[in-house]
């Protein structure tokens, strides 16, 4: 139901459909090599963070996916970020379900990830953020340098391939412009 455009270099898309009846959020994220550059994107992660509190990363929920450069193998963490810098570390309160990520392109130059997840899940119930009168992000995102033998391993630094947004998942229209949209095409 909504898709925008977080950031155009690397071609970040986040894809969400608000779903009432299950009670949960179902996510598709997509990223391409940086700058359209076309080099494969095995060995990296993309990750998005829920409700951080910016310019740090403490109290956000995280969904970082990523493909295992020994087996091909698509991995979805969940974590979650106790700290304003530094790894997050794993957690089992934020419930995700329906996972997977995997490559696309001659060159594996794109990297999905999906995933669902309650509304009221981790330490965050998506509808008590309502924008603007809750002020800060609801959406961070980032990539990195991802686990290369393990779905449970650890993640690199993620460096300056991040950002923030700020929106109501269920009404995203009421702050981001429509030039976000994803086109049809």
């Amino acid at each position: 139901d909504n898709c925008y455009l977080m950031n155009p270099a690397m071609d970040l898309r986040v894809r969400w459909n608000w779903n009432n009846v299950t009670d949960a959020i179902d996510v598709l994220v997509s990223a391409r090599a940086l700058d359209n550059s076309g080099d494969s994107l095995v060995g990296k992660y993309v990750a998005i963070g829920i409700l951080p509190t910016w310019p740090g990363m403490q109290g956000m929920d995280i969904a970082l996916g990523f493909v295992l450069t020994v087996s091909g193998v698509g991995c979805v963490q969940s974590l979650y970020a106790a700290q304003w810098i530094g790894a997050p570390t794993n957690v089992t309160n934020q419930t995700l379900y329906n996972t997977n990520s995997y490559l696309t392109g001659k060159k594996q130059d794109t990297l999905w990830m999906q995933f669902s997840r309650p509304i009221n899940s981790g330490h965050h119930d998506l509808r008590l953020r309502k924008y603007p009168a809750t002020v800060g992000p609801t959406l961070a995102f980032a990539m990195g340098d991802a686990p290369q033998d393990s779905c449970a391993g650890f993640a690199g630094y993620h460096g300056g391939l991040r950002g923030v947004y700020g929106f109501e998942w269920e009404t995203p229209h009421l702050a981001l412009p429509e030039y976000m949209k994803c086109s049809q095409n």
